[in-house]
């Protein structure tokens, strides 16, 4: 079954690393993940690198972070990382790295678990997991953006599937949802709120309290204190 999944391949070019990307591409695509962004098939001649490479992230639904020495020393692939991380804050893209040779992993990446392609011959293999974690990601991604794009009864929905899924970098973009300027529905905030809570974790609380301080509406004021004793349990 193939799948509407954006994915942008992050990596470098150098010692043949750019083969392995292409690889990744191709196999991902024979898996049914068609939409892999690689630079050389999607900037044309006398295209803008930086701004197709920025356009091409924002569009995306997972960001694949290729790292290997080469590429976490690269300007490059640090500023694609760089603009992935605020995208995930802002609209819920989702990052996935990926080892490809032995490299010192990114601070901004140690709290994620990578997928080790470093085997050639487990390459099959791993590829499977990778299209697994895809699709997990995928699910997150849309899921944000039902929450800040969908009508009444989807965000409704949406804030309850994340409180399922439980994903700690969609906090910020709850949090903000939390204010009644941003989300007008009470019951959407309540479902927030309560997303919150299942999440847990110092930040979260944090962003409970201070929607508990501005929330005027009973209903979603309840999902809130609810919010705020389930994370206060939860913060480690």
């Amino acid at each position: 079954m193939n799948i509407d999944i954006k994915c942008f391949i992050s990596h470098s070019w150098r010692n043949g690393e750019h083969d392995f990307a292409i690889k990744l591409a191709d196999a991902l695509q024979l898996h049914g993940i068609e939409k892999a962004w690689l630079d050389e098939r999607e900037i044309p001649g006398g295209g803008h690198i930086g701004d197709r490479v920025i356009r091409g992230i924002q569009a995306c639904d997972v960001f694949l972070f290729v790292m290997s020495p080469n590429a976490v020393a690269s300007p490059w692939c640090c500023l694609e990382l760089e603009e992935a991380l605020k995208q995930r804050s802002e609209s819920g893209i989702q990052i996935v790295p990926l080892l490809s040779k032995d490299c010192s992993v990114p601070e901004e990446l140690k709290d994620l678990l990578y997928i080790d392609f470093r085997d050639e011959t487990q390459f099959e293999e791993v590829l499977e997991k990778l299209r697994t974690s895809i699709q997990e990601a995928y699910l997150v991604r849309v899921t944000v953006l039902e929450v800040l794009h969908g009508d009444n009864e989807s965000r409704y929905d949406a804030a309850q599937n994340l409180a399922v899924l439980k994903n700690r970098f969609t906090v910020p973009i709850l949090a903000r949802r939390l204010d009644p300027k941003i989300e007008p529905d009470p019951t959407v905030r309540r479902w927030l709120a309560h997303a919150l809570g299942q999440i847990g974790g110092e930040e979260a609380c944090a962003a409970l309290r201070v929607a508990d301080a501005c929330e005027t509406e009973l209903f979603a004021k309840e999902g809130i204190a609810e919010g705020l004793r389930a994370a206060a349990c939860l913060v480690r």
